[in-house]
């Protein structure tokens, strides 16, 4: 019973881990291909605001989705 506690909390800390990693990066990639590729930086902040926005929509729907909450009510 406690190996199976200690497995189970193992695979939730890796699974919090790994959505920190993904969800925590991806506001910072209009900067990086911006700087990086294009250049251009005068429409980093609207791009990050509007990857921010769908970053965090996706997240309340999938865990709606996961938990079997309303997806559009969670997601916003």
């Amino acid at each position: 019973m406690v190996v199976e506690d200690e497995i189970v909390a193992r695979k939730c800390g890796v699974v919090t881990f790994v959505a920190f990693v993904i969800f925590g990066a991806l506001p910072a990639f209009p900067y990086i291909i911006s700087a990086g590729i294009l250049k251009q930086t005068d429409q980093q902040e609207i791009a990050v605001i509007c990857i921010g926005i769908v970053e965090l929509f996706s997240l309340g729907f999938a865990k709606a989705a996961l938990i079997g909450l309303n997806k559009w009510k969670s997601g916003l």
